[in-house]
């Protein structure tokens, strides 16, 4: 089963309801607002900015005959037209991207949104104090994660996550997991 032509229409200008005006003109030929609503079977007040959208396009021209205004569908080329120019809008993007891709990355990693990290054993330890030599700036505090206070911390995950998004400065919390009954907080 194929899909309407008027969908990758619908794709390539962002509008649907446009896609499916051209396509009944491209079908039934010129038309009255009131002719394409009855083949569409949708109320014709709604049709107006989708002929905006086309026309800005250039893919209807319209003509008058008294006060009666008739929309008739341009050449269907001018969909590979509007393809191509956005391809080369899509690959002059792209390439700002890449060319700015290696500062914007730095920044994200050097951001001032808080970090936690989680380590185990003696070289967590180690991993903690070389974490801390690397950041230097503050460490609000290391404390030992059991099973219990892992549990606690997802109770309330959205509040600490927004809570933790606001704060300022770069600061770091690093945690060391703990087997068996340790109290989970040291110094």
């Amino acid at each position: 089963m194929s899909v309407p032509r008027w969908s990758l229409w619908a794709q390539i200008i962002g509008d649907e309801c446009a896609a499916r005006i051209y396509d009944g003109l491209l079908t039934y030929g010129t038309l009255t607002p009131t002719q394409i609503a009855q083949h569409l079977a949708c109320p014709r007040s709604t049709l107006y900015a989708a002929f905006d959208t086309l026309k800005r396009h250039g893919l209807i021209s319209t003509s008058t005959k008294g006060r009666t205004v008739e929309y008739t569908a341009a050449a269907p080329s001018r969909w590979r037209a509007l393809a191509e120019m956005q391809q080369v809008e899509v690959s002059h993007v792209i390439r700002n991207i890449d060319a700015n891709l290696s500062e914007w990355t730095a920044t994200f990693r050097q951001g001032t949104r808080p970090r936690a990290r989680a380590f185990e054993g003696e070289e967590g330890l180690q991993a903690i104090r070389e974490e801390v030599a690397l950041n230097g700036g503050d460490v609000w505090e290391y404390f030992a994660v059991d099973a219990r206070l892992r549990a606690q911390a997802k109770l309330h995950e959205h509040e600490r996550i927004q809570r933790t998004s606001e704060v300022k400065g770069g600061r770091v919390l690093l945690a060391l997991e703990q087997e068996g009954d340790a109290p989970p907080f040291f110094d």
